[in-house]
């Protein structure tokens, strides 16, 4: 186990005391939004270094004793500000290094900007929306993920733990308040910049340049993750004495090195995301996000998305059909035009269209209606249920669409689905022209790209695998190809690859454990959080996400590839 260091974070209400211990770590003590308190001393051992068995565990907390606070540094797509590096989550590993997952089910709660402003979190939440951010934009899936996946096994966040008379989430809200505000501690982008060490295009940097910056700042070191040679990730480690509603952080230093070689290392700038956003008006966005795709799907900020006939579920997303500017333009789906009739977006054969106009907020392409963001429904839908998408903020449930284009969304599916074998596709790939012509692509991802693409043609063909997961198929090959037709696919794979191909698909399915199945309803978060740890030279790009059906085509691809 790495030796504890004496630098401390406390978690508590002695907001703004200072610490004469000269061994205590810069980040000092942290002043928390209201929150309900755990009763717990801080005086005790700190978790992983306890000498005898430790029996209240709401104020110890155990068997998830090693704590890391993981940050991201996104910069194509980007997220968050420029200037700022943005939060991944808080994770209980255990003090040997493995981990618990998915710990609690009945309390994956969902709508957590809902929770978090029912209980007086707003300006925790506000913060989240800036800084703990997804890269596919599905902020709120992405947030109940971090939770369910993580939070729930915190021993200290248990509900009995909470005080008497709880309201039931607390234990999420305080987690959420406990990540923002540890977050805050530990500017990662001011760290680096103090020791002159900012985004470039051109420069490369040493890791012991990079850990070194950060010891000085924190008197800690760090673990450093990369994506093939560019900074993508860091990792802040910590034991805690007593709760993690409001106990004292230890900070040590990390038990094993990142992924990041030794040398070589590129920090690039994040392009096209600025640090304001806008949420209304029809100005033409700039920037690789701010263009407006033929082909993409309609995302809602909370969860789920439009289906073909204009309603918001979390079921399958329609794939829709944009034609003009970002200023104007139409829609359409399978189901025919998409408009506006009495304050109701609608799709179908007898529908006139309306147009619609398009803004950047942040790494999102929002859409608009007579310049307006906000579009609400009476209530967020769950299961197979469709609500009515209104074009004003007059319902109870307020948020915002975010149009995703099917290449992007394609490229990410690749990308995250063979990071463990290191398929990492071009910032130029295109999808469609991927499978025209192989010359932009190394022939190890070639491969397995089209061991993806066949998969889906597997699929449909296959009698065990839904509808719902065909329907995604025969779209996912209409972009590829043109056609939803299996037997008109044309990716071909010569007879000698068979083995090597097989390799990594097997491998993608080994990685299968990983992907989050919590629901069959389109998009399920990825899970590749701790990917390193068992695969040591792959990169991992944890929380895109996914839809459902390839969970069916992991097993599906391995079958096909060996008859």
């Amino acid at each position: 186990m790495s030796r504890m260091l004496g630098a401390a974070v406390l978690l508590g209400s002695l907001a703004g005391a200072a610490l004469a211990d000269p061994n205590v770590s810069p980040v000092g003590y942290m002043d928390l939004f209201k929150r309900i308190s755990s009763g717990c001393s801080t005086s005790g051992p700190a978790s992983c270094h306890n000498t005898t068995r430790e029996t209240d565990l709401c104020c110890f907390e155990a068997p998830g004793g090693l704590l890391l606070q993981t940050q991201f540094w996104d910069t194509d797509p980007s997220t968050g500000p420029s200037n700022s590096w943005t939060i991944h989550g808080l994770w209980p590993d255990n003090c040997d290094g493995t981990f618990s997952e998915n710990c609690d089910p009945s309390r994956d709660y969902t709508n957590i900007a809902g929770l978090l402003t029912d209980q007086g979190a707003s300006d925790t939440l506000s913060f989240m929306q800036e800084y703990w951010v997804d890269i596919n934009g599905q902020n709120e899936q992405f947030w109940e993920h971090e939770w369910s996946t993580h939070g729930t096994c915190y021993s200290t966040l248990k509900p009995s733990c909470l005080p008497s008379g709880s309201p039931k989430g607390a234990e999420a809200v305080a987690f959420f308040q406990t990540v923002v505000k540890l977050f805050q501690t530990l500017p990662t982008y001011d760290f680096l910049s103090q020791a002159g060490i900012t985004p470039s295009t051109s420069k490369t940097f040493t890791l012991s340049t990079l850990t070194n910056a950060i010891k000085d700042a924190t008197g800690v070191t760090p673990a450093l993750n990369c994506d093939g040679s560019t900074l993508n990730s860091i990792e802040y480690y910590f034991n805690l004495k007593g709760s993690l509603i409001d106990g004292e952080f230890v900070a040590i230093d990390a038990p094993s090195k990142g992924s990041c070689s030794s040398s070589g290392i590129k920090y690039p700038p994040k392009s096209g995301s600025p640090s304001t956003t806008t949420t209304t008006g029809t100005s033409s966005p700039t920037g690789g996000s701010g263009n407006l795709p033929s082909t993409g799907t309609i995302h809602a900020s909370s969860t789920g998305g439009l289906l073909s006939g204009g309603t918001w579920s979390t079921q399958t997303l329609a794939t829709y059909h944009f034609s003009g500017t970002t200023k104007s333009f139409t829609m359409t789906t399978s189901k025919g035009n998409c408009g506006v009739s009495d304050g109701e977006l609608k799709c179908g054969s007898g529908v006139s269209l309306s147009t619609f106009s398009a803004v950047t907020s942040g790494s999102e392409l929002l859409l608009a209606f007579s310049g307006s963001t906000t579009f609400s429904s009476e209530k967020t839908p769950s299961g197979t249920d469709q609500e009515t998408v209104f074009t004003d903020g007059s319902h109870s449930k307020t948020y915002t669409l975010s149009i995703i284009s099917s290449e992007l969304s394609a490229k990410r599916l690749l990308y995250n689905c063979h990071i463990s074998q290191h398929a990492k596709l071009p910032h130029n790939f295109s999808i469609t022209s991927h499978f025209q012509s192989h010359s932009n692509m190394p022939a190890q991802s070639e491969a397995r790209a089209q061991n993806v693409a066949r998969g889906h043609k597997a699929a449909i063909n296959n009698p065990n695998v839904s509808e719902e997961a065909k329907d995604h198929s025969r779209q996912v090959l209409e972009e590829i190809e043109g056609t939803s037709d299996p037997d008109a696919f044309t990716a071909s794979t010569k007879s000698s690859d068979k083995h090597s191909n097989y390799n990594s698909e097997h491998a993608a399915k080994k990685a299968g454990h990983l992907f989050e199945r919590r629901s069959k309803s389109v998009y399920t978060h990825e899970k590749i959080d701790h990917l390193n740890r068992f695969n040591s030279g792959a990169s991992p790009r944890p929380r895109s996400i996914i839809p459902y059906a390839l969970l069916e085509l992991l097993d599906s691809v391995a079958n096909a590839v060996q008859e």
